[in-house]
């Protein structure tokens, strides 16, 4: 992705549709990669939304493949807390009130909740 879409503060729908391409891309970069074939289906399938809503293949709960399932709140989280997301960096607390909200709708509610608790055990050591 261009840098100049990425650091847009407001996409426009032919940048959008770019942004949206990237796992496609990812997917087949990875095929070709000795090794990643098997992830590749991963990396396609990471901005499906358990509601069905996502991309490249508009796939549902658990039809989307767990790791891509995995992935998704993973990254998440990441853009959330290290200011990727277009929301703006987030805390942690933050990040998992947004998490928990989306559950059902953008990601597993089972990997939601694994993955929260496992945060928030991880802060209290």
């Amino acid at each position: 992705i261009p840098a100049d879409v990425l650091n847009q503060e407001e996409l426009t729908d032919s940048n959008y549709e770019i942004i949206r391409k990237h796992a496609a891309i990812g997917a087949q970069i990875a095929e070709n990669i000795q090794g990643l074939q098997e992830a590749s289906l991963l990396v396609r399938h990471h901005h499906e939304r358990y509601d069905g809503r996502g991309y490249p293949d508009g796939l549902s709960g658990e039809a989307i493949p767990f790791g891509s399932r995995m992935i998704a709140i993973i990254d998440a989280f990441d853009a959330m807390t290290t200011g990727r997301s277009v929301l703006g960096r987030r805390d942690v607390e933050s990040a998992i009130a947004i998490l928990q909200l989306e559950k059902g709708r953008q990601f597993d509610p089972q990997i939601v909740n694994d993955f929260t608790a496992m945060i928030q055990a991880s802060r209290k050591k």
